[in-house]
């Protein structure tokens, strides 16, 4: 696990309901929008984090 994706999963674990949109999780951890898809791609590989099904700019922290 990367510090980024530490973050992200911080930031995630911090969010109201678990849930952040992908542009603020980006912003937060000064990521481009396609470096911070292909960190919650690795993260949602791993099970660490989904996407929602309705609302694919969602990224949610799942439990572990």
């Amino acid at each position: 696990m990367t510090l980024n994706d530490y973050e992200v999963l911080l930031h995630l674990s911090h969010a109201e309901y678990k849930m952040m949109r992908r542009v603020d999780l980006a912003e937060r951890i000064l990521l481009t929008a396609s470096g911070i898809t292909r960190l919650l791609e690795g993260l949602e590989r791993s099970g660490s984090s989904a996407r929602r099904p309705v609302t694919p700019m969602l990224a949610c922290r799942t439990p572990s």
